[in-house]
């Protein structure tokens, strides 16, 4: 059985595992949690807590093992194809899990995730930086409009949810963004 989690949802085979017969001796060496991206983000963050709660109830340490790249592909791919024994959890969110299969290039599909729990929902936003050529929401869709290609929007990367949202956005308002891929929201 192939494990991983979903919409910054931890999933793993410690449940199975506590419930065998040697669930006294578990776990004898480290668990990890798989995040496919950079330290320091919603969904690192959110690792790290349920990291330190699990460790009340196995009374051992959590290693958090961050593998950003590919919008969230490359640590999803990790978990899901990680020894299902477990001491491998994984963190995701819907790109890697339910948008990036479709699009092709990754080597797992939303038919190898088994869901043991939803973590937490991150809402999408549109800020502006200080300083920006406009106060509001209405003024950033004049300025958008009025400056084709010129107004850059950051994301997690190309596929990703918050890339594929700007651009829905964009259609429906009739603006064309300038996306920019970065590192995640622990990049300054």
């Amino acid at each position: 059985m192939k494990l991983l989690p979903t919409l910054a949802t931890l999933s793993c085979g410690v449940l199975l595992t506590a419930m065998s017969a040697n669930a006294a001796d578990y776990p004898v060496r480290p668990v990890q949690i798989i995040v496919p991206y950079a330290a320091g983000g919603g969904t690192d963050l959110s690792a790290r807590i349920m990291a330190d709660t699990l460790k009340k109830y196995l009374g051992k340490s959590l290693v958090v093992r961050n593998q950003p790249g590919g919008g969230g592909s490359i640590g999803t791919s990790a978990a899901v194809h990680a020894r299902a024994d477990g001491y491998t959890l994984g963190m995701s969110a819907q790109g890697p899990l339910a948008m990036l299969p479709h699009y092709g290039g990754v080597d797992y599909s939303l038919d190898d995730v088994e869901f043991l729990a939803l973590m937490g929902r991150n809402l999408m936003v549109v800020a502006g930086c200080q300083g920006a050529p406009f106060d509001d929401a209405e003024g950033f869709v004049e300025y958008g409009r009025e400056h084709p290609g010129e107004v850059r929007v950051g994301n997690s990367g190309a596929g990703g949810a918050n890339h594929i949202a700007i651009e829905g956005f964009g259609s429906a308002a009739g603006i064309e963004f300038n996306s920019m891929p970065f590192g995640g929201a622990s990049a300054r």
